[in-house]
């Protein structure tokens, strides 16, 4: 029996198809903005040698990711620059927590993004989340954390760097899975 394959686009996320049956693929769906899809030799390097904290609780996210995040991530654009002025809460959902997975709105004060796991290291911090809406997926995002203050007395103000950024089909149980991707170069 021969079937086609074929390949679909719709809405900038690519879907493979075999007759009716979609496969579901673990690789990027779709450049995601402001960042290189593309993971450099010294941050992979980084990523796979340095000693990095895991925690799946929202609290935990660097105060530099956040506001990086606010500023382009998963918040809305005007939560976004209150939460940089310090007048709105960061609106992401921990693990298991409700948010809104699709487009129509069922409770306007539920975030549109749901943490799976943060890992921090000295110098990166890597973030993956849920965000609903029309095409709900899953975003791996990797930051580089500011250098600290010059005075031990001062509070970070700086946004970390957005420096790698993909839209994945798999939802990584743990930093160690995704870790184990990134070195098999599943995630590029």
């Amino acid at each position: 029996m021969k079937r086609s394959l074929g390949i679909a686009a719709a809405a900038g996320v690519c879907a493979v198809a075999i007759g009716a049956v979609a496969i579901a693929n673990p690789v990027i769906l779709r450049a995601a903005p402001g960042a290189s899809t593309t993971l450099k030799d010294g941050d992979r390097q980084h990523v796979l040698k340095d000693a990095f904290i895991e925690s799946r609780n929202v609290a935990d996210i660097p105060l530099p990711v956040k506001r990086s995040m606010a500023a382009g991530g998963p918040m809305s654009v005007a939560d976004g620059e209150k939460f940089s002025q310090g007048n709105a809460p960061f609106r992401m959902a921990n693990p298991n927590e409700a948010f809104q997975v699709g487009d129509a709105i069922s409770d306007p004060k539920l975030p549109w993004s749901r943490l799976r796991f943060v890992a921090t290291s000295w110098d990166y911090s890597i973030v993956e989340f849920e965000t609903g809406g029309f095409a709900h997926f899953t975003t791996v995002a990797l930051y580089r954390m500011p250098p600290p203050p010059r005075k031990s007395y001062k509070v970070e103000t700086r946004p970390a760097t957005l420096i790698w950024k993909v839209n994945v089909r798999k939802m990584h149980k743990s930093w160690k899975e995704l870790r184990t991707d990134i070195a098999l170069n599943a995630l590029k």
